[in-house]
């Protein structure tokens, strides 16, 4: 059985939308207080490398302002002074994983727009 942070984000030439979906369905779906903090920093991996996969699209920075500032928002948020530390409370780990979720779901809406025309 695959793993879902091991299956595959791309089939063929286009990014697996279903996969990420389901990822962010696991995300939403989950509570701070039934979740390890091996659960939260499993699932932010899937998460954040989901995210750098649809940045990696070209979604019409050049021609769309909103575009740019979803971009803009995404690289403060991933800048390595925000991330969870090991160190840092489950509580601030689990956030960033909402958040982060939060921003793969608007990335995920403009890259299904751009398939879309």
């Amino acid at each position: 059985m695959t793993r879902e942070h091991d299956a595959p984000s791309v089939v063929g030439d286009e990014i697996d939308r279903e996969l990420i979906s389901d990822n962010l369905a696991v995300v939403e779906g989950m509570a701070m207080a039934t979740s390890t903090r091996k659960d939260i920093d499993a699932r932010l991996k899937v998460t954040l490398k989901h995210l750098d996969l649809l940045m990696s699209e070209d979604l019409g920075f050049d021609n769309h302002a909103g575009v740019r500032e979803l971009y803009r928002g995404a690289y403060k948020h991933l800048e390595l002074n925000n991330r969870p530390t090991p160190m840092a409370p489950a509580f601030y780990a689990f956030n960033y994983l909402g958040d982060s979720a939060a921003l793969l779901r608007r990335f995920l809406d403009a890259y299904e727009r751009k398939v879309a025309l």
